[in-house]
This record gives structure tokens, C-alpha cells and sequence, in this order.
């Protein structure tokens, strides 16, 4: 009689954490993905500025973008692969640390290497590929 009570207690708890587990997941997905469209389309707002910062024309600009969008679809079926046969969680911190990094790193380069902006703005694209592929797995696991 004890242990069926116990049980009966322990399941109840569980479920109760795994009630907010989920939501702490979609929280945490959501406003990360808030900040992946604040990220991507921020550089149409400053396009101009950074034009004129490294010097470049309309075709460099738009290379920025082509780069982007090029490593997000090179590495969208490579993270969903790797998400079907991995740890998605971990998969998703390493997008995650990858994307944020070039984010970061980017605004240490100087004015003269447009190639290296060009190479973080590709890395920027692969590891928001990361979090776009595996992220919707994350939350249809949850509910």
C-alpha cells in the first residue's frame, strides 16, 4: 500500500516537471528564434554603412547575403542528418556557439578584410542552419 502511494506520488511529480520542462523548451526555442530573424535581417538595416566601411558596391553587398544563405542551406540537411542520429540538444548549442561566435568575432575585423567578414558571415549562416533544422524535431519531441 506505501509503495503504490509513493509511486502513484513519484509519477505525479514527475509529470509535473515534465509539464514544465516543455514549456521551458518552447520558451527558450522562441526567443531564440526571435533573436535568429533579428540577427538575419539585421544586416539589410545596415548594408550601407558596412558598404561604405569596407568599401565595397551593390554586388559585394549582395554577395554578403548569397554567402549567408548558401552555408544556411549547406548546412540545414547536414545538421538535420546529424540531428536524426545525435544529441539535438548539443548539436543545437554548437549551431549555437558557432553562430554567435561569427556574430561576435565580426565586429572585430577591420575595415581592410572584407574576406573575413565575408567568412563569418558564412559561418553566421551554418550555425543558424543548426537551429532552423533541428529546433522543430526539439519541440514536436516536447509535445
Amino acid at each position: 500500500m506505501v509503495s503504490s502511494t509513493l509511486q502513484t506520488k513519484s509519477t505525479k511529480e514527475t509529470k509535473e516537471k515534465s509539464e514544465k520542462g516543455k514549456y521551458g523548451v518552447f520558451a527558450i526555442l522562441f526567443f531564440t528564434n526571435i533573436l535568429n530573424y533579428v540577427d538575419r535581417y539585421t544586416m539589410a538595416g545596415v548594408l550601407t554603412g558596412i558598404q561604405n566601411d569596407f568599401g565595397i558596391n551593390d554586388a559585394g553587398g549582395g554577395l554578403l547575403q548569397t554567402i549567408f544563405i548558401t552555408a544556411l542551406a549547406i548546412g540545414s540537411p547536414l545538421f538535420g542528418y546529424l540531428g536524426d542520429r545525435y544529441n539535438r540538444k548539443l548539436l543545437i548549442v554548437v549551431g549555437l556557439l558557432i553562430w554567435t561566435g561569427s556574430v561576435f568575432g565580426s565586429s572585430f575585423i577591420p575595415d581592410t578584410s572584407f574576406v573575413a567578414f565575408m567568412i563569418m558571415r558564412g559561418l553566421f549562416g551554418f550555425g543558424q542552419a543548426a537551429y532552423v533544422t533541428i529546433s522543430p524535431s526539439l519541440i514536436a519531441d516536447a509535445f
